[in-house]
């Protein structure tokens, strides 16, 4: 700041500075209400939490452009409800309910699934090819057993189901898959339930994302998530839809028994509806990366700089997960011990779009010298003149449009305009700074697409910006109508991803045409103004008095029509006395 204040070079620039930056702080919610510093990892109808992943294995595959799909935890079928004591019969044989059925995280539990929310740091398989191997020549000899004997398992042990290992020995391999005993490896394999996933290193380097959900309830989440960042699309033009990976677990002070969770690696993406699963009779949904540059959190940056003097460490492009986890861990280890990084991972709904605005408003990221954000005149009115040149207020005076010598040339129209919109736009190409008010319907979308016409005629870039996406779509179709789309760069919802961008400036650049000017501008111009004359014309005759009757031609037929009206006499039967 000592340097933008060296450049400023007063005190009138210092009030601007310190000015801009409490502005900019206040852009940054430091409160508990702000979900970057207080996430709600807890809450399910929020947030998609995932397990058994890699955090930089998810990063590598989603930044390469790759589509992830979410995996849900199966469905217990009727034969493993009651293999494991969760149905039964009683003495009628009539199917009962011995218990209450599980929910997604028992019955993963069940099926070997590791559970816990801490993603890994490494991949590590719990059994090596040829355990493998020897446990499903174990599985196939349990089978042919069945077969021979009737669906029966005693004197399966005498029969050597061991696969030439030990009894005790292949107990224990079987254990790495997640089975109980032995026993329960045979009851599996009578019931036809699967054999259990063999290495986790498979699970970690596909494009499936785990999450301990059974499958509707998992795809009424991901509805859920996915209408909630699709309206803000619609409605802000602002993608609001991040994989969070990694928080830091910290307290409001030393003495608080509340632990609080804030994102430190989120990236950026796009949630999408595949086809309809017809057996299951539900959608899948893909998961992909928009191509936004991976944010830092701002807002636990400046909380952790300001309340306990800790800075956090730079997030560049080229930083990986694991490894911003174990710089942050560093840090809070020398300064917070009771702190902690946790693994977790979660699909979850983050405005980033204020954090955004803070930091295009960093005196620091703009050039030096006039061209400074605090050096903008804009700025310094904003925040140092309330009166004079720029800070009056009210109804700006009308121009006379029609005594403007080129106005074609200088304040050109390319939609409709009455004069105090026409006035509006020479006032804005002059370069004065105004606020144009009016109700729906008063022509604000026309003002602005006339004043964009004009700016671009004029060498000038603009940059247009709206709450709602509706009014940009709005002022787009309009340019496009008049021929200036291509001139336009559209910055917002699932436009602004960098490919996308990359794209159409490409398309700009090879479109030759942009440079050709209309054909036939001047002759419409032309035209134009001819009619315009004649109705000028027109309209001074008819406002000039007739003869010696002392009105004017427009107060003759309007005095006409109202005794016509008062009368009801028809104008053929009047006549003016002593003419025949």
């Amino acid at each position: 700041m000592s340097e933008t204040l060296h450049r400023t070079g007063d005190t009138a620039g210092a009030y601007v500075l310190k000015s801009l930056e409490d502005m900019r702080r206040k852009l940054l919610d430091l409160t508990a209400r702000n979900r970057l510093l207080n996430f709600p990892i807890d809450k399910k109808h929020s947030s998609l939490r995932i397990i058994n992943e890699l955090p930089d294995q998810l990063y590598k595959t989603l930044i390469g452009d790759k589509v992830m799909q979410f995996v849900p935890v199966p469905d217990p079928t009727k034969a493993q409800l009651q293999q494991y004591g969760y149905l039964g019969k009683d003495e009628k044989q009539c199917e009962i309910s011995l218990k209450a059925a599980p929910d997604a995280k028992a019955w993963a539990e069940k099926l070997g699934l590791r559970t816990d929310f801490e993603l890994f740091t490494e991949a590590q398989p719990n059994v090596s090819n040829y355990e493998y191997q020897v446990i499903k020549k174990a599985r196939n000899t349990i089978e042919q057993y069945l077969q021979n004997n009737n669906g029966l398992l005693s004197g399966i042990r005498r029969a050597g189901v061991n696969a030439d290992l030990p009894t005790q020995q292949l107990a224990m391999l079987i254990q790495k898959l997640g089975y109980k005993d032995l026993g329960e490896f045979e009851r599996d394999t009578k019931a036809g339930i699967p054999l259990r996933t063999a290495s986790i290193q498979a699970s970690l380097t596909d494009d499936d994302i785990q999450t301990l959900h059974f499958p509707s309830e998992l795809e009424a989440l991901l509805r859920s998530i996915h209408g909630k960042a699709k309206t803000s699309i619609e409605e802000t033009g602002a993608g609001i839809l991040y994989l969070a990976l990694g928080f830091l677990e910290w307290y409001e002070s030393d003495d608080s028994n509340k632990e609080r969770y804030a994102p430190l690696f989120v990236i950026p993406v796009t949630l999408e509806r595949g086809k309809l699963d017809s057996e299951a009779g539900l959608y899948r949904y893909h998961l992909s990366y928009t191509g936004e540059d991976i944010l830092p959190n701002l807002s636990l940056r400046e909380k952790l700089q300001s309340d306990f003097g800790i800075a956090l460490p730079v997030l560049d492009e080229n930083t990986l997960p694991e490894a911003y986890f174990q710089q942050v861990q560093a840090i809070i280890e020398r300064n917070k011990p009771r702190w902690s990084v946790r693994r977790y991972g979660a699909l979850s709904l983050l405005n980033f779009s204020k954090m955004l605005m803070y930091i295009d408003l960093d005196p620091a990221r703009w050039p030096a010298g006039e061209k400074n954000i605090a050096n903008h005149e804009v700025i310094k009115r904003l925040f140092t003149s309330q009166t004079g040149e720029g800070g009056s207020s009210g109804v700006s005076a009308e121009y006379m449009i029609d005594e403007i010598n080129q106005i074609h040339q200088q304040f050109p129209l390319i939609d409709d305009a009455d004069s105090s919109q026409h006035s509006a736009l020479i006032d804005a190409v002059m370069g004065k700074s105004l606020v144009i008010e009016g109700p729906p319907g008063t022509g604000k979308s026309q003002t602005i697409t006339n004043l964009i016409a004009a700016a671009i005629l004029n060498g000038k870039k603009v940059l247009f910006v709206a709450e709602k996406l509706a009014a940009l779509e709005v002022v787009k179709t309009r340019l496009d109508k008049a021929g200036l789309g291509d001139f336009c760069l559209e910055l917002h919802s699932n436009k602004s991803h960098k490919r996308k961008v990359l794209d159409e400036i490409q398309k700009r650049i090879n479109n030759r045409s942009l440079d050709t000017p209309p054909l036939h501008i001047e002759s419409e111009i032309a035209r134009y103004e001819e009619l315009k004359r004649e109705l000028n014309d027109y309209a001074y005759e008819i406002n000039q008095p007739w003869e010696n009757t002392g009105l004017t031609i427009h107060e003759i037929f309007t005095g006409a029509s109202r005794y016509r009206r008062m009368l009801n006499i028809e104008p053929k039967d009047l006549h003016i006395e002593g003419l025949s």
